[in-house]
């Protein structure tokens, strides 16, 4: 067998594994990746947006967390921003929808789960969550990791409409607990 035979015979089949990325690091070197796999690094605008999207979702998790550590649990909004209370409950005597989230998550982040619970559950879920959704936003903002498909396992009317019945639940917990006076 000739010289230039080896060499057209060593890139047979090749034509297939050109267009799958080589495996991320030194020592995989000897396997190829599935294109969709792994992020494709070589695309640094792609990457670039990804951090801007886990950057702007991280800032919406991380505003009520350190926005519950500011504030005193007993203050609330009302008493540390000097914010009107509820006019629902003003109008009412009962509270709105979300009445008391705020409290509950400044009890949430301060390891006081139980109490942000017993105030608000929907405040103890929306702290536990956004904590949770922080790790992962963190995570994508440092290595350019897409959000596209969490976003598309969360953003379904079998994950929102549960979301939705769970914070309805939540208020008439709150309306029941209220109207047998152990809520204010």
């Amino acid at each position: 067998m000739s010289e230039h035979e080896e060499t057209k015979r060593e890139g047979e089949g090749r034509e297939h594994h050109e267009a799958m990325p080589v495996a991320v690091n030194a020592s995989d070197d000897h396997r190829r990746v599935h294109p969709h796999t792994v992020a494709n690094y070589d695309d640094k605008e792609e990457v670039r947006r990804n951090r801007m999207v886990a950057l702007i979702l991280l800032s919406v998790c991380l505003f009520p967390l350190l926005m519950g550590l500011y504030l005193t649990p007993e203050g609330g909004l009302s008493k540390s921003f000097g914010v009107p209370a509820c006019g629902f409950k003003l109008e009412t005597g009962l509270p709105c929808l979300t009445c008391g989230m705020t409290t509950s998550v400044t009890h949430a982040v301060r390891g006081d789960l139980l109490t942000a619970f017993w105030l608000q559950p929907f405040g103890a879920m929306l702290a536990v969550g956004a904590a949770a959704f922080s790790f992962v936003f963190g995570w994508s903002l440092y290595t350019g990791m897409s959000l596209e498909p969490i976003g598309r396992v969360i953003w379904r009317p079998r994950v929102i409409i549960p979301l939705a019945v769970l914070l309805v639940l939540s208020w008439v917990y709150n309306l029941v607990m209220t109207m047998m006076g152990y809520h204010a």
